[in-house]
């Protein structure tokens, strides 16, 4: 039996898996999440809507501050979760 990890020896299921998992990196899933899940707590209270953005924002604008720099995929995917949280909270 091959143990080896190399794209031959995968099921196509789990080679597609691990292709999504290296786009979709765990902290890039965690900005979109966080994102969304503040984004829809306008459900409750409206401004709350906005809180997605803004911690997306703030979060990004430290990071530049610490100089640990401005990371973009971060950035795009806290704006998505927002985005995608906006369509929610407009199917309800």
């Amino acid at each position: 039996m091959n143990t080896t990890n190399d794209s031959k020896s995968l099921h196509p299921l789990a080679l597609f898996e691990a292709r999504v998992i290296k786009l979709f990196r765990m902290d890039l899933q965690l900005h979109f999440f966080w994102s969304f899940s503040l984004t829809i707590l306008g459900l409750f209270w409206g401004p709350l809507m906005y809180s997605g953005i803004m911690v997306t924002l703030l979060k990004e604008s430290l990071d530049w501050y610490a100089q640990k720099g401005w990371s973009w995929g971060d950035f795009w995917f806290g704006i998505g979760g927002a985005f995608v949280g906006f369509i929610f909270i407009g199917l309800q």
